[in-house]
């Protein structure tokens, strides 16, 4: 099962405000609507083959739910058109609720590195100037350090908004990453996970920063930062092959670099081309995993046109 389906990310929705509604061995949380008594759905990473869809569509609708995003866990290739697989599945229930294509609130497409093989191979896999700034960042002098100190967290807050800020996307709050870093540290279930700081620091100075999350045999990277300074010293580079080497040393299998982003099809055997960051990603010669389409399950089709609507014209 993913992370984004394990009790622990389960008790951090619920302790960042958000309601939650078990279905089967899977759960989806809502967000309150302002003005208007609804709330819209989120289920994140799901095998939907395994959903049970009666009970699914029976709680949404006890929710108030306009519509629900659903990011399938599924490959592309085991379910090429998950609009038609659900609808389907809903004819039974509620021929009446719509199934229309979404807006990925997770990338589809994941990039996956196999830390079973060994660090020569992931070498090798590497594009070469990815390798040539591996060796330049080492020679610079770069350190890693791979720790849960608080201080370190700090660091890593700092650079992370200031990345937000830089690059002017919606990232997370302070608030938020310390809730979620808490729930962690603090959660006493079975489901056993754990959280991480990776920091590059030249000449300690920290230059960028990634939260690790670490999952059954996978380490996930949901969120890093990143400083404007000497970006000449390649601190990013030496940050991903420490924490590689770092998990082949506690003996996990995978490391999660989530989404990346085309920005173009590929074209014969052309690769495709990607924005910067998933360049940056995609260098590292691991594998892109190309999940399901999402989709909106749609409950309130009016409401749901409005919200649209509305996104569309804030943008």
């Amino acid at each position: 099962m993913h992370f984004l389906q394990s009790q622990i990310w389960k008790e951090s929705k619920k302790n960042l405000g958000n309601q939650i509604f078990d279905v089967g061995q899977y759960f989806f949380h809502t967000t309150r609507l302002p003005v208007i008594p609804k709330t819209v759905g989120y289920m994140p990473r799901p095998n939907l083959r395994s959903v049970d869809w009666a009970e699914l569509i029976q709680k949404a609708i006890e929710a108030k739910v306009v519509y629900m995003t659903i990011d399938p866990e599924n490959i592309a290739t085991e379910i090429p058109s998950s609009i038609d697989y659900i609808q389907k599945k809903l004819l039974l229930i509620n021929p009446k609720i719509q199934v229309v294509a979404g807006k990925p609130v997770h990338l589809k497409d994941n990039m996956l590195l196999n830390l079973s093989k060994p660090s020569e191979e992931l070498l090798s896999l590497m594009k070469q100037k990815h390798r040539y700034n591996l060796k330049l960042a080492a020679k610079k002098g770069v350190e890693v350090d791979i720790s849960d100190s608080k201080e370190m967290l700090e660091e890593f807050l700092q650079l992370y908004q200031e990345t937000v800020d830089r690059k002017e996307y919606n990232g997370r709050s302070a608030e938020y990453i310390y809730t979620v870093w808490k729930t962690i540290k603090e959660f006493k279930g079975a489901d056993k996970c754990d959280v991480q700081i990776a920091t590059a620091y030249f000449e300690n100075k920290p230059l960028a920063s990634w939260m690790l999350f670490i999952y059954g045999d996978t380490i996930y990277y949901p969120y890093g930062g990143s400083s404007a300074e000497m970006k000449s010293i390649m601190a990013p580079y030496a940050l991903v092959w420490a924490i590689v080497e770092w998990g082949k040393a506690k003996g996990y299998q995978w490391f999660d670099m989530w989404g990346v982003k085309p920005i173009g099809q590929a074209i014969l055997d052309v690769e495709p081309t990607y924005d910067s960051f998933s360049r940056f990603k995609v260098g590292f010669g691991g594998d892109i995993i190309k999940h399901a389409d999402t989709v909106d399950i749609v409950f309130d089709p009016l409401v749901y046109k409005a919200l649209k609507l509305a996104q569309k014209i804030r943008r």
